[in-house]
């Protein structure tokens, strides 16, 4: 019932036009991965796919959408270990459109989003904005062989985080005091204040 309803409300020409754009997107992408590998025979590219999905299926797509017949020796498409795991294998991380892209910064790695086309507004999200965005091989090249120096994570962490230091409890606890200090509300009920409070949070 439930995904009978949610068809319903959904405008089949909006979706249309989703899937539409994610495939090309998707065509593009791996055809500016698969033409950076061919020109940086020095690297090896390791895909991972997102964990719902088949990888025999995300072969066989990878190497139709590039027009070829087998993986280059230097391009690989596995999922072992976490995603942590699979940061640490490489010195640079490239995605499309996937929070991995924050992960990996705030693991210190060299990130880039590769978007081949210009994410409409149902796709976008405020994490791009510390990012500079890359859409052809160029740049893509260019990222793999240069070292980004830019403050993305400082800025990341400062805008959203605060800080990243085990120590938010401590800032938290701080707050809920000087809340309880100032309102008077607080004691007279208290369990319903704070748990509003940090539903608010």
């Amino acid at each position: 019932n439930y995904i009978i309803n949610v068809e319903k409300v959904i405008d089949p020409i909006f979706l249309k036009r989703q899937i539409d754009f994610m495939r090309k997107s998707r065509i593009s992408f791996f055809n500016i991965i698969y033409k950076s590998s061919q020109t940086n025979y020095d690297l090896n590219f390791i895909i991972r796919p997102h964990p719902h999905v088949d990888i025999k299926n995300y072969i066989k797509v990878f190497l139709n959408d590039v027009n070829i017949s087998k993986l280059p020796s230097n391009i690989s498409i596995e999922r072992q270990g976490s995603i942590y795991d699979f940061f640490n294998l490489g010195d640079k991380i490239i995605c499309w459109h996937s929070t991995t892209a924050l992960e990996a910064t705030l693991m210190k790695k060299d990130v880039a989003i590769l978007a081949p086309y210009k994410f409409p507004n149902f796709l976008m999200m405020d994490y791009f904005d510390y990012f500079d965005l890359k859409n052809n091989e160029n740049q893509i090249n260019l990222f793999l062989k240069t070292k980004t120096t830019n403050k993305i994570l400082d800025k990341y962490i400062k805008d959203i985080y605060y800080k990243i230091d085990g120590k938010s409890n401590v800032r938290l606890a701080k707050v809920l005091q000087e809340v309880s200090i100032k309102h008077s509300n607080f004691y007279t009920n208290k369990t319903s204040y704070l748990f509003t409070f940090i539903n608010v949070i």
